[in-house]
């Protein structure tokens, strides 16, 4: 088998480094009491449009390849959503502000869920998913596919309130009446 091209192996070592960095950002962002709520959740990142050889040590570096192109698997940082709940609702707590989470509202024929949170502090803010239905739905999409969306939806709320977001600029709150310093 061919060595991978030497340019494939240096940019997909940019991209697992590039992990890493956003993996070590994330413990140094989030309250060392929510880092239980951190969880990497892999995705495969595309090297190149075009399939190349993958020798053993690309491989188990995480790479490979399809006739689609060259790919490296890489683990990215995500807040739980029970982690941006808990982080809400200790804010909110300390603050002695309350904090409301709306009945969730189906819409679209019943192809998407929202749900608002209202908070005292940050403001108001809603998020949406859409109900896995269908074939493609397995496991807990397939059995509880309202609470699957729900929980979607809450996280995308509490979100967009600036809860558990990794990546973003440091802690602040983004409401509807623009940002605002935590």
């Amino acid at each position: 088998m061919a060595a991978t091209p030497k340019w494939a192996m240096e940019k997909g070592k940019k991209i697992i480094e590039e992990a890493k960095i956003r993996y070590e950002q994330a413990k140094k962002q989030i309250p060392a009491e929510y880092h239980e709520f951190v969880v990497l959740l892999p995705q495969n990142v595309k090297v190149s449009q075009t399939q190349v050889d993958i020798d053993s040590h690309a491989s188990e570096l995480g790479f490979f390849a399809t006739k689609n192109g060259t790919y490296v698997s890489v683990s990215y940082p995500y807040m739980a959503v029970n982690g941006r709940v808990k982080m809400a609702r200790d804010d909110h707590r300390k603050a002695g502000k309350l904090l409301h989470f709306n009945e969730p509202a189906i819409s679209n024929q019943g192809k998407s869920l929202s749900v608002t949170i209202e908070s005292e502090l940050l403001g108001k803010a809603t998020g949406s998913s859409l109900i896995p239905l269908g074939e493609n739905a397995s496991g807990a999409e397939r059995d509880n596919p309202l609470e699957v969306a729900e929980t979607s939806a809450i996280g995308r709320a509490l979100g967009f309130l600036g809860y558990g977001l990794i990546g973003s600029a440091g802690c602040s709150h983004i409401t509807n009446l623009g940002v605002k310093a935590a």
